[in-house]
């Protein structure tokens, strides 16, 4: 790194920067662990207050039709999406079909 021998001063600096970089690494350490500990919490959630709305494309030209549900559980936070079939409504019996506006979810009202 350097070409003769560092002074004082980039020493200082070689130091501060070693300091950042070990801080670094045992924040993105407690990231690590706290995603785990929040993907743990999301996938063992029942989602008793959860939201889905339904979303689809008609796939114009081509015909290639798709439609899928864009669920949101206010209880972990979870966002996921899945397809739209009566297997859904029976692996997520309390989430109930809404309309998002802009952060909040209300009730879908025909």
């Amino acid at each position: 790194m350097f070409r003769t021998k560092p002074t004082k001063k980039e020493l200082e600096i070689l130091e501060k920067a070693e300091a950042v970089v070990r801080r670094r690494i045992a924040i993105e350490n407690k990231i690590k662990q706290w995603t785990t500990s929040l993907e743990e919490l999301q996938n063992s959630c029942l989602h008793y207050h959860s939201f889905y709305e339904n979303k689809g494309s008609t796939g114009h030209w081509d015909r290639d039709d798709s439609f899928w549900r864009n669920y949101e559980c206010l209880d972990c936070g979870k966002i996921w999406t899945t397809d739209q079939s009566s297997k859904q409504d029976k692996k997520y019996p309390h989430s109930v079909r809404g309309q998002k506006h802009g952060d909040e979810w209300q009730e879908y009202k025909w």
